[in-house]
């Protein structure tokens, strides 16, 4: 899952806008099927465009 495009491929990257964003989060996978990867993604706790989980991992990998 990313913030911005990664990669132009639109068969490995999937669009999906979570809350009221208008900016989509972009999602691939290995290993589980795209359509399920984005749906899980879509699915995540929290109200905004990043998941609450996501979230709370970027400020973990963030600290020193």
């Amino acid at each position: 899952m990313a913030k911005s495009s990664f990669f132009a491929n639109k068969k490995t990257v999937v669009e999906v806008l979570r809350g009221e964003s208008k900016n989509p989060l972009y999602v691939s996978a290995i290993g589980v099927e795209l359509d399920i990867a984005a749906s899980l993604i879509k699915n995540m706790h929290g109200n905004y465009r990043m998941p609450d989980i996501l979230k709370e991992l970027d400020r973990i990998t963030k600290e020193q």
